[in-house]
């Protein structure tokens, strides 16, 4: 008798998947194939649809593919990060062990990046998706100013304080540096300031930060997890200033900058 079944049955094996989140310059951009029904920015793609030889190149093509980004030129305009908090993309030629239990990207909260350095149709929307500001992750303090005064923030979480707003941590554009921060607040603010503004360290810093690749969000992950207070008063991180216009009669400045659980 032979040992083989014919039609043979449907593998039991439970399916993996590698989830991923798509950036563009100006933070989140929607996935083509959601994961999520909460987190339209969230997407994966079965372990066993990514063909050898498993390295981050290979990864990164279908994910290209996945999200219809196809073209001659796609591949030197895309980079993958193994995690939201990466300084710097993967090395294409790197091995990548994606059947493995503790893979890149094995849950959502340990979602892959890719990063698409251009403008790609689907860009982040200038009001914050509901569907992600309601839920409870991570937020981006901070307050603006006018050169004499507080000013009214688009996106003010206080009736009492409306200078204070806050952004999803997973919006922002990777990596994360004062660059990438500083376009994305402008942006969902409807502040046409990135090349004026200006970061410093903290509220008493006399000098900006000067390098544009400045690491962001690193420094500040003491937070995590951990209350650090009242979230309109809690320690200054980054001060952010800015003029517009050519007559600069406006300033912003992020006095509290800050990571926390809410």
């Amino acid at each position: 008798m032979s040992r083989f079944r014919y039609p043979p049955q449907d593998p039991t094996e439970p399916k993996l998947y590698i989830h991923y989140r798509v950036y563009g310059p100006d933070g989140a951009i929607r996935a083509k194939t959601a994961a999520s029904p909460t987190d339209p920015y969230l997407a994966c793609i079965l372990t066993t649809s990514i063909p050898p030889p498993h390295k981050i190149s290979t990864l990164k093509r279908c994910i290209v593919a996945a999200e219809g980004l196809n073209g001659l030129t796609t591949a030197a305009r895309t980079e993958l990060y193994l995690t939201l908090d990466s300084s710097s993309a993967s090395n294409e030629q790197n091995e990548v062990a994606i059947l493995q239990s503790d893979r890149p990207g094995a849950t959502p909260e340990t979602a892959l990046v890719l990063v698409h350095h251009e403008e790609l149709q689907g860009a982040m929307p200038r009001q914050m998706p509901s569907t992600i500001r309601q839920q409870h992750l991570r937020q981006i303090y901070y307050r603006l100013f006018t050169r004499t005064d507080r000013d009214t923030s688009k996106l003010a979480i206080y009736s009492n304080e409306t200078s204070i707003g806050r952004v999803p941590r997973l919006m922002l554009p990777v990596p994360h540096n004062r660059t990438s921060i500083r376009r994305f607040i402008a942006q969902a603010e409807g502040r046409q300031i990135l090349n004026a503004s200006e970061f410093y360290e903290n509220i008493a810093a006399q000098e900006t930060l000067n390098r544009r690749e400045q690491p962001f969000i690193g420094q500040v992950l003491y937070t995590d997890g951990v209350d650090v207070g009242d979230k309109r008063d809690g320690p200054p991180i980054y001060k952010w200033d800015y003029k517009e216009g050519e007559s600069a009669k406006q300033e912003l400045a992020a006095e509290h900058l800050q990571l926390l659980d809410e």
